[in-house]
């Protein structure tokens, strides 16, 4: 199958082109700057230099593809003023032009990147695919701009659009965590590869690791249904297990000290008027502060991807432990082996 992917540079994307091309796929991945992704070309894949802003540059690189994966979103925490007006323009703009462009194309599937961020606060409550939130907005619901912009997408312009007729399948990926990730997620894995303290609150989130997350949009373009949407996810956990589950996978300390709502959701009130005067690190934005409260769930039913894709993640310690010897790794250092029965420092 021809298959033209964007954001194939990205952390899901350049794993989803590797996987393509070793399922005998010819791909050809859209970029904005071709003589930055010699990686993908490395891989097999062809570029076409195109933005997903640019509906004519997108008519030319989808022009006889069979298959279309959207996955270029802007994935960034803290953003004010005019960076949030772009990070609203690539991740909703971005998605109408982009699926419009390959519904014209005539592609015969495409599959639309959204997130299980679009439900909001699920506030304790386990949902399906095709659950809605009674609004969108940020804060609350949605803890993040992110998850605004993204849930803005899903709901205004790939739902109407694959209700209407358009070939599209939609994936929900989780939290993806892996090697070298760009979320807050590196800033508690690089803390405890130092062995220091990390702060923590006691958010819940459905999980994916970033090779399985890869290999779903895979399955969702050969095996997947239009009209469907498949939760990427592995298990839900909470932020304070998942920090312990990766000390003990790796044999390291899980020191931790977890904060209290109140006192994140404060900090957060703090830091959203600081923002918007001096850049703050990600880790500190409100976005970030919010997104780890314990108020905060977004948990999700994980089985249907399973069923219908034959999708089948990989055990969570491996990811995990795989992470923190990449810290280490950067570090000059290696995991030692673990003693059997020996738990870590919590």
């Amino acid at each position: 199958m021809r298959v033209a992917v964007t954001g194939g540079t990205g952390f899901i994307g350049k794993r989803v082109v590797r996987i393509l091309r070793q399922r005998g796929h010819e791909v050809v991945c859209v970029v904005r700057s071709p003589d930055k992704a010699s990686a993908l070309s490395d891989l097999g894949a062809s570029l076409a230099r195109g933005d997903i802003l640019d509906g004519k540059s997108l008519a030319a690189a989808f022009a006889n593809c069979e298959g279309v994966l959207h996955i270029a979103a802007s994935y960034e925490l803290g953003v004010v003023g005019k960076q949030a007006k772009e990070a609203l323009a690539k991740n909703l703009d971005g998605t109408r032009i982009t699926l419009e462009a390959a519904r014209d194309s005539g592609a015969a599937k495409i599959v639309y990147t959204s997130s299980i961020v679009v439900y909001g606060n699920t506030r304790g409550e386990v949902v399906p695919e095709g659950w809605r939130p009674e609004r969108i907005a940020c804060p609350n619901p949605h803890p993040t701009f992110y998850a605004m912009s993204k849930a803005r997408a899903h709901y205004d312009v790939a739902l109407p659009m694959m209700e209407a007729g358009a070939p599209i399948v939609i994936v929900q990926p989780g939290a993806v965590l892996g090697p070298r990730d760009h979320s807050t997620f590196r800033t508690l894995w690089r803390l405890m590869a130092r062995g220091w303290p990390a702060p923590l609150g006691r958010a819940r989130y459905g999980i994916v690791d970033v090779e399985d997350c890869a290999l779903g949009h895979v399955l969702a373009l050969e095996k997947g249904r239009a009209g469907e949407c498949y939760h990427l996810v592995d298990q839900n956990i909470s932020l304070p297990e998942l920090f312990v589950r990766a000390a003990m996978a790796s044999g390291l300390r899980a020191r931790r000290i977890v904060l209290p709502s109140w006192l994140l959701r404060f900090n957060a009130a703090i830091n959203a008027v600081i923002e918007r005067v001096i850049p703050l690190p990600e880790f500190l934005s409100s976005d970030a502060l919010r997104g780890i409260a314990g108020s905060l769930t977004q948990i999700v039913e994980p089985q249907k991807a399973r069923e219908q894709l034959g999708w089948t993640p990989r055990p969570l310690d491996d990811t995990l432990r795989d992470i923190m010897a990449d810290e280490l790794l950067l570090r000059g250092k290696k995991l030692t082996p673990q003693l059997e029965g020996i738990k870590p420092v919590v």
